[in-house]
Order: C-alpha cells, then sequence, then structure tokens
C-alpha cells in the first residue's frame, strides 16, 4: 500500500514523462496484484476459521494444471508406482534393497532372479541423490515411491519455442473484443468508467447499467444482434446480479435464453462462482478485471452458447433454458 500511495503521488510531478510514468505505472500493477494476493488470503483464512468455506467438485485438466506448476518451479518429481501383486512381508521390507537378497516364499522360488535389481535401483537412486523408499502388503500388492529433484535447463528454456497451451489463443489475441457490444451491470460510477474505458482501449463497445433492475428491463428490450455478451456485477442495489441473470434467463425476450452471461465481481470464492453458474451464468471473472482472462473468458463462452437452449432447473425458479457449457 505503501508502494501505491508513494508512486501514485510522485505521478503528480511526472505527468510529461512518459517514460517514468510507464515505469511506475507497472511498479504499481506489481504492488496492486502483490496486495490483492495478500487480501485473498486473509480473507481465504476467514472463510476457513469461520467453517464457511466449502469444497466444490469440478472437471479439471490435469496436464494444465502441471504445465503451469512447471511454469514456475519445475525442481522436483514424485514418482508413485503401485502394483496389485504378491506383496512382501514387513519383515523382509528392510533387507529389500541389499544385494542378493529375495524374500522365499512358494511363489518367488519358482521364479528366476538374482536378487539384484532392487539393489541396483537403490543405487542409481542414490547417485541420482534421489529417494526411493516402499511400502507393501503380503497378498495385497507394493507401492514404490522415488523422489528426484532436477536441475532446471535455463539455455533450453530460452531457445525452446513456447508450447500452446489448451484453449490458448495464439494469433490475433488482441483483436478478440474487437467490434465485440457488451450490456454491463455495475453500480459503481468509478468502477463504470473504469471498465468502460478498458473495452474500449480493446476497440469494443459497452453501455452500462446502474443496477440489477435497470439490466432486467433494458433486456426486455434487446434486440437480436445488438449485444454479444452481458457483464453482471454481483453486488448491486435493488437487485443483485443473480437476481438479475435469473430474471433475464426466465424473461419475456427469448434472447434471454442464449446470450453468454459472465459474472464480474470481487467475490471469487469457490462457493461465489458456484452461486453464479446455478443463477444461470456461463462464467465467473473475479475484479479487479484481467483483460487477458476476459478476452479467454468471452470467447469461451460465445464459442459455446448453442443455436437452442437447453433446459435446466435452477434453484429457487422455475425451469428455465440455459446455454450448454
Amino acid at each position: 500500500m505503501n508502494v501505491i500511495v508513494g508512486l501514485s503521488n510522485l505521478m503528480e510531478h511526472e505527468l510529461d514523462n512518459p517514460q517514468k510514468m510507464r515505469e511506475y505505472i507497472q511498479k504499481i500493477q506489481t504492488s496492486s496484484n502483490h496486495l490483492l494476493g495478500l487480501i485473498n488470503d486473509v480473507l481465504d483464512m476467514s472463510k476457513i476459521e469461520s467453517g464457511e468455506n466449502r469444497m466444490n467438485i469440478e472437471t479439471f485438466d490435469l496436464t494444465e494444471q502441471i504445465r503451469e506448476i512447471d511454469m514456475l518451479i519445475y525442481a522436483k518429481y514424485r514418482f508413485v508406482i503401485t502394483d496389485n501383486g504378491i506383496g512382501m512381508k514387513k519383515e523382509y521390507l528392510e533387507h529389500i534393497f541389499e544385494p542378493f537378497s529375495r524374500q522365499e516364499n512358494s511363489v518367488t522360488n519358482r521364479v528366476q532372479g538374482t536378487g539384484l535389481r532392487m539393489a541396483i535401483t537403490k543405487n542409481i537412486v542414490d547417485m541420482m541423490s534421489g529417494i526411493i523408499q516402499v511400502e507393501s502388503e503380503e497378498g495385497i500388492g507394493s507401492t514404490f515411491e522415488v523422489i528426484f529433484e532436477f536441475r532446471i535447463d535455463k539455455e533450453k528454456e530460452k531457445s525452446s519455442p513456447a508450447q500452446p497451451r489448451k484453449n490458448e489463443i495464439n494469433s490475433g489475441e488482441s483483436d478478440i473484443l474487437k467490434g465485440k457490444r457488451f450490456l454491463c451491470a455495475e453500480n459503481k460510477e468509478l468502477n463504470a468508467e473504469i471498465l468502460k474505458a478498458l473495452l474500449e482501449m480493446e476497440g469494443a463497445e459497452c453501455e452500462i447499467c446502474t443496477n440489477g433492475e435497470e439490466i432486467v428491463e433494458r433486456f426486455a428490450d434487446v434486440r437480436e444482434g445488438e449485444f454479444d455478451a452481458i457483464l453482471m456485477d454481483v453486488q448491486m442495489p435493488l437487485m443483485n446480479g443473480y437476481e438479475a441473470a435469473r430474471a433475464i434467463r426466465s424473461g419475456t425476450n427469448p434472447l434471454g435464453r442464449t446470450i453468454p452471461v459472465i459474472a464480474m465481481t470481487a467475490n471469487a470464492f469457490a462457493d461465489d462462482i458456484q452461486q453464479s453458474l446455478v443463477a444461470g451464468m456461463n462464467a465467473h471473472i473475479s475484479k479487479p478485471m484481467d483483460m487477458g482472462v476476459l478476452r479467454k473468458t468471452v470467447v469461451k463462452v460465445i464459442s459455446e452458447t448453442p443455436q437452442t437452449p437447453m433446459v435446466v432447473r435452477i434453484a429457487g425458479t422455475k425451469e428455465i433454458p440455459k446455454p450448454r457449457r
């Protein structure tokens, strides 16, 4: 906060110095993101301690998650190999890595072997400064765990082209929002001004409604092709975003069944996201607005919008059509 306040004061005296202004802006953005992370951590902890935090079961791309971690640390890997074989006695486990060691029983006696492979494996793991551990239960099977630390090849990282990710836009990303028109609900004047400016910088247009009731009334008269999507604030007077989304989905305008609706809110907990989806929205974007996230979200929800609606039941309302996700 000190950095943000201090640099804001300095910017007042550097209005004619574009290079300094860019430098200050970058530092403010970095500090703002750090402060936002701290606030979110405190809020997360508060919810956990109060018992309000809930777990939601959702599908996710494990490969993509690993790829994101790989970008940050790529340092230690844990391999777990499990079988459902004959297993081993607990007394034998302390000797498993000794040369020429074999568990003697009626089964292993009929299988050829020298008892050296586990000793060789242990030596290779030790040479690589790794760790190998084993758990086993006779008649159930065995589990081997191997942990290695790998050095990051910095030169390879510099020379290798970036691998495209799933759903990543590789070309024309800056033009994704160009020409798009949004109907937006935002009750705070400054936030609305910032949102409008950000969208205009992307070549998009927007119409701002100041509360939930206003956007529902405005949408009743919307014509086909007038708007590409709705950006819906959640915390609003008179009617909140969840109520407004339900009203639009179940309203008299048939376009309300299919138009993409994106929640746009500082409420970023898992249950807040779930509430947005249950209310009939297609996606959830956390404030402060990240234009990169908005671009990808808009592409996703527009591409997934069906020509014909799918009927689902939304809690507390009648059955209404909702876009397929």
